[in-house]
């Protein structure tokens, strides 16, 4: 309230008073306070509510002014007191991480909070844990969270806390308690490398894998399973890989054809593949068997030449022919060829059977014009039974008869 003395006019009773309008808030831009007049008095009132944390001091001019426009003017000082009415804000971190199998007291993060009242009697915050059975310790007054166990993150991955923040005197907006603010902060136990990895079987098996497989085709996927999150297992082959047949993709542990197979030569591989993880491993067997094709002709144990008189008709077999087929492993098993005569016009006096018995049908003249002294004959043999329209595979080799000359023949005058 503020009281003015009489002027020293007599007849001079009514007197004006004026709130001077500041240029800044802090001068009352805003008319955050008000002037009420009463007689010879005015109170100053509040016209706008009070902000400690905006404005702690306000300064006011007040005006008064008789009707002969005679003024005077005075200053009042108004200082704003800080109540408790801010609750506690957490800062926009909201997560933190601790490694598995570390030991208690280890380090998780630092949660932060904000008290916006103005001064240390309102705005100091203690924290403490919302759910005191969680595994871990908060200090009270820097907010650092530690661990109170070993963790293993293939038990349990994440824990949710909530972290109340308290400031430290009554609150103005709930009288008897103190403002509390709370979060609940997202606690990942983070992997690390304590397992081995394992295959998903002792023994891989790939069955008919072509010998005229394409390079680079898919024969078998291997994998191994690792639980460590964090862990990137690789894998290769260590044994088995006679020619580097095959090779491993390192990461998704593809196994693909790398070099040209053969049947004839190898007819299984049996791999040892290994994962590994960066410090565990673990192997597995790849057992490949490549499928057997027809992509061999016969080959004929050799080249056949023998002597024969002429005019003569033999009784069996004046030559005996072998082939063997190398797509079939096994020399003594039945090689399932079919011999035949290329030439038809040698069909008239020879003929040929399945085991390779060359016979005449006619005997054979060693003179002109009509014979020979040396004859050729081409031999054909194709496996598979020789079936037309298979993938019967055929070659040739070529018997050579030749023949001895007998008096078969009288003498005639060229004259």
């Amino acid at each position: 309230m503020l009281r003015a003395n009489h002027s020293n006019i007599p007849e001079e009773k009514k007197l004006q008073f004026e709130l001077v309008q500041g240029q800044t808030e802090q001068t009352n831009k805003w008319h955050t306070f008000v002037l009420e007049p009463e007689a010879d008095s005015a109170y100053i009132k509040l016209g706008n509510h009070l902000d400690y944390e905006k404005i702690t001091d306000y300064t006011l001019t007040v005006r008064i002014q008789n009707n002969y426009k005679l003024a005077a003017e005075t200053i009042i000082q108004i200082e704003v007191e800080d109540v408790n009415d801010n609750i506690p804000i957490f800062s926009e971190i909201r997560s933190g991480s601790v490694l598995e199998n570390e030991n208690p007291g280890t380090p998780v993060m630092q949660v932060r909070a904000f008290d916006a009242d103005g001064t240390s009697a309102n705005n100091q915050i203690t924290y403490e844990l919302g759910d005191p059975s969680d595994p871990f310790a908060i200090d009270s007054i820097t907010g650092n969270i530690t661990t109170l166990k070993m963790f293993d993150r293939e038990e349990r991955s994440f824990y949710n806390i909530k972290i109340i923040a308290t400031d430290n005197s009554e609150s103005a907006l709930i009288p008897g308690k103190h403002n509390a603010g709370q979060q609940v902060f997202l606690i990942e136990i983070a992997d690390k490398n304590d397992n081995p990895p394992h295959f998903t079987q002792d023994t891989y098996v790939a069955e008919s894998i072509a010998e005229n497989a394409n390079i680079n085709e898919l024969v078998t996927v291997v994998s191994a399973l690792d639980i460590d999150t964090a862990s990137v297992v690789t894998y290769s082959i260590v044994a088995g890989n006679t020619y580097d047949a095959f090779v491993i993709r390192n990461f998704t542990g593809e196994i693909r054809v790398n070099n040209e197979l053969d049947y004839e030569n190898i007819t299984s591989y049996s791999l040892d593949v290994r994962a590994f993880d960066g410090i565990y491993e673990d192997y597995a067997k790849v057992i490949i068997n490549i499928e057997n094709l027809n992509d061999n002709p016969p080959v004929f144990l050799a080249n056949y030449t023998k002597t024969i008189e002429e005019e003569k008709l033999y009784e069996g077999c004046i030559v005996k022919v072998e082939a063997y087929d190398p797509d079939i492993k096994d020399r003594n098993a039945p090689q399932n060829i079919v011999y035949s005569l290329v030439k038809h016009e040698q069909k008239e006096f020879l003929q040929i059977d399945n085991d390779g018995c060359l016979r005449l049908t006619k005997p054979l003249d060693r003179d002109q014009p009509l014979g020979f002294t040396r004859w050729q004959i081409l031999i054909m043999a194709a496996d598979h039974g020789g079936r037309l329209g298979s993938d019967s595979l055929r070659s040739t080799t070529e018997v050579i008869l030749e023949l001895t000359d007998i008096n078969d023949n009288a003498p005639f005058l060229t004259n």
